[in-house]
């Protein structure tokens, strides 16, 4: 705590920096997202000035499922409402993601990271607050495209 008279570290003046690859992956998820959304995509990830962006709304017929990836997840967010005075949580902030076909994907994170929120999400045992999640539902004859958007 030295430097700043043992007041502790202000959260405001960290500046957390972004891996290349989320970078990278953001922009491979947003190209995708391309193909099949009526509304233009950013590549920015959302924040609270974000969070009032337009709703992307899923077109079929855009859609060419062949070239989709099974799993696909656009800027998912979750945030949990304040319980008993505390403020909101934020799970899920802008969270981009793509499994490929015949990939295994593990999800790696300290506690508190997102990691179950995410799959509960996908798996449709959670609600998302924002952006968007599809995947390949292979269980049917048809392999239909699903869709989860916020609720």
């Amino acid at each position: 705590m030295h430097g700043n008279s043992g007041k502790g570290i202000d959260a405001s003046m960290i500046e957390i920096k972004e891996l290349e690859e989320v970078d990278e992956e953001r922009k491979v998820v947003t190209s995708l997202m391309q193909s099949i959304v009526t509304q233009p995509m950013s590549t920015e990830p959302m924040n609270s000035a974000t969070s009032n962006a337009p709703v992307l709304s899923y077109s079929s017929r855009n859609a060419n499922k062949e070239s989709l990836p099974p799993v696909l997840m656009h800027k998912l967010r979750k945030e949990y409402p304040s319980l008993g005075g505390a403020p909101a949580k934020v799970a899920l902030n802008s969270l981009d993601l793509h499994v490929e076909r015949g990939r295994v994907l593990g999800l790696l994170g300290k506690n508190g990271a997102g990691k179950t929120t995410a799959l509960k999400i996908l798996a449709g045992m959670h609600d998302s607050s924002g952006g968007m999640d599809l995947w390949l539902d292979l269980t049917s004859k048809r392999n239909d495209l699903m869709l989860q958007e916020p609720r």
